[in-house]
């Protein structure tokens, strides 16, 4: 089973790539004269460029790259790029500056990465080496429509103006031939013996169940299993990628393990209903994150309420949010509650991603473009060094950042665990209120990016948010 596509057949399959039409930066200059009056547009827009300021801005849109790739015609029609992570804010006031100049017509502006800013990873396996972002959308729990936030997730960063792709990692239930309709869904291979992706809508999609055998039952196991991961996910021949979405399937069994050693993930998604019972199984499909050295960066809070179409009020079907606790509970800076709609049914019946839908309520919509803007920012933040946390007997749990610090006595910080051993996850109530005032933390390792997990010396692990040792510290 692990060589499942070894029968499929040689013909290549060949994609026609159609690039988009963009103004050549004066090709047509014969003159002197013609090539002054282009270099000095071009200081006219670098120079009133530079003078944008904006909340998320440190320097200039043109020092830091966030706009690159500026061209024009000689009619006056300017076109740029912007780096996806750009806000729509920065979009308008670089298009209204440049607008305001009196010699030019018309501005276009798009998203994509500048070719200076592309870090592939070359050193990684051969199908993956010009992917620079790989991004999981996890639960850890069935039956959140993780599939369904996963394909409009990739939809809408495809909208975005990024080259994406989606591979759909569940063997034993694949859902993406049921979510799209490929005109052509065979699988073929390529001259370097890779998988030959199928191309939907501008997104690269690869899953098993467009192999002859994924149509039928998968009874296969484990070891099984993680050879045709490895294949679907390092096999495929993914090309230039800006991001690539990797829609897992539920549990934290061997194709989780498989893809956290043989990919290199960037950052995980991880999806819920309010429902209590959705929340303690998505915890569990945090913490395997972490312990795969993945950081969460997003909560999406799937089913969140019903919007009522006549009167438009909410209705919370699955009862209080129990994501909020959660993201305080791990430090996850970022939650997006997609509402229940009709129109989600619908489309699944049409294959067609709402996104891509005009008549699916802005309300959704809205919802999915958050969620691709805060991915991105995440993903292109420069990182800052995380606080350093360590124990020290006499003072307590101490943490540094810089010049900053603070210590947290060790028991005050044990008992403020919000694990579920700790605190009742039905009442809220806590379940520990005392703990030995000599316990000592054994070991302090890194959570993704915002939290720690301490080993205390009665047995117990904590996870601790950056955010609420500072909190809880004596500075």
């Amino acid at each position: 089973m692990i060589r499942f596509l070894a029968s499929a057949t040689c013909n290549l399959a060949r994609v026609q790539v159609v690039k988009r039409t963009s103004f050549c930066r004066y090709s047509s200059i014969k003159t002197p004269g013609e090539r002054l009056v282009k270099l000095r547009r071009e200081n006219e827009i670098h120079d009133i460029l530079r003078k944008i300021n904006a909340p998320e801005i440190v320097g200039d849109v043109i020092k830091n790259e966030i706009v690159h790739g500026i061209q024009m015609s000689e009619s006056g029609a300017v076109s740029f790029a912007l780096q996806p992570s750009a806000s729509q804010e920065i979009q308008q006031l670089c298009e209204e500056a440049i607008k305001s100049l009196d010699w030019v017509s018309t501005v276009e502006s798009t998203r994509k990465y500048s070719s200076s800013a592309q870090t592939p990873k070359s050193k990684g396996p051969q199908g993956l080496r010009d992917v620079r972002f790989v991004v999981g959308v996890t639960s850890c729990k069935g039956g959140v429509g993780k599939s369904t936030v996963a394909l409009n997730l990739a939809y809408q960063l495809n909208m975005d103006g990024l080259s994406v792709g989606l591979l759909d990692a569940d063997i034993y239930g694949p859902s993406l031939p049921t979510m799209i309709s490929p005109t052509d869904d065979k699988l073929y291979k390529t001259k370097e013996n890779l998988i030959q992706p199928i191309v939907h809508d501008g997104v690269v999609c690869m899953s098993y169940g467009f192999s002859s055998q994924g149509k039928k039952a998968a009874m296969i196991r484990g070891p099984m299993v993680s050879g045709i991961i490895s294949q679907l996910a390092t096999g495929t021949d993914w090309g230039k990628l800006d991001v690539l979405v990797v829609d897992m399937p539920p549990g934290t069994g061997d194709i989780h393990i498989t893809l956290g050693q043989q990919v290199a993930m960037d950052a995980a998604i991880v999806v819920s209903t309010p429902h209590i019972l959705s929340v303690v199984d998505v915890a569990k499909g945090i913490e395997l994150m972490g312990t795969l050295k993945v950081p969460t960066i997003a909560l999406v809070e799937n089913m969140s309420y019903f919007e009522c179409p006549n009167c438009s009020s909410q209705h919370q079907i699955f009862g209080e949010s129990g994501t909020q606790a959660l993201a305080e509970q791990f430090g996850i800076p970022r939650i997006y509650k997609v509402p229940i709609h009709a129109s989600s049914a619908t489309n699944m019946g049409k294959k067609m991603p709402l996104v891509l839908v005009e008549k699916t309520p802005d309300s959704v919509k809205e919802v999915y473009k958050n969620i691709s803007e805060g991915l991105l920012s995440e993903l292109n933040r420069k990182q800052e060094d995380a606080p350093s946390v360590t124990f020290d007997p006499s003072l307590g749990v101490m943490i540094k950042s810089g010049s900053s610090h603070g210590s947290v006595n060790a028991a005050k910080l044990r008992i403020s665990c919000m694990c579920a051993q700790c605190v009742d996850e039905i009442t809220g109530k806590r379940l520990i209120k005392t703990t030995h005032p000599n316990i000592q933390a054994l070991g302090i390792s890194k959570k993704g990016n915002y939290a720690v997990e301490i080993e205390w010396s009665d047995g117990h692990s904590s996870i601790f948010p950056f955010k609420k040792i500072w909190e809880m510290s004596e500075q």
